[in-house]
């Protein structure tokens, strides 16, 4: 997910199907599958964030957002954002965070 949300709204599209996915200001991760009839929803949820993406419902366009998910020596399974980087309508996986 990115703090950079003007970016995150300029890679929605006028149309189609897109997952959004954003985080409220209590740190709880909400998503929604819409349409570019619910778009205007979707970009209020996003515009008041701290941090959002927007996921390719398409197999062939889809990367995972999480990796390492194997429980620590402690038991507790915990995984790691990945950043994705969208240009052009494609989406690649820049790797953790930081």
């Amino acid at each position: 997910m990115s703090s950079d949300i003007d970016a995150v709204l300029g890679a929605l599209t006028t149309d189609g199907l897109v997952e959004g996915v954003w985080q409220d200001n209590d740190g709880h991760i909400h998503s929604a599958l819409v349409d570019e009839n619910a778009f205007p929803e979707l970009t209020a949820q996003i515009r008041s964030a701290p941090a959002a993406a927007l996921l390719s419902v398409y197999a062939s366009e889809r990367t995972p957002m999480f990796t390492a998910v194997t429980p620590d020596s402690d038991g507790v399974l915990r995984a790691s954002l990945l950043r994705r980087v969208g240009t052009g309508g494609h989406n690649s996986v820049c790797g953790p965070e930081t």
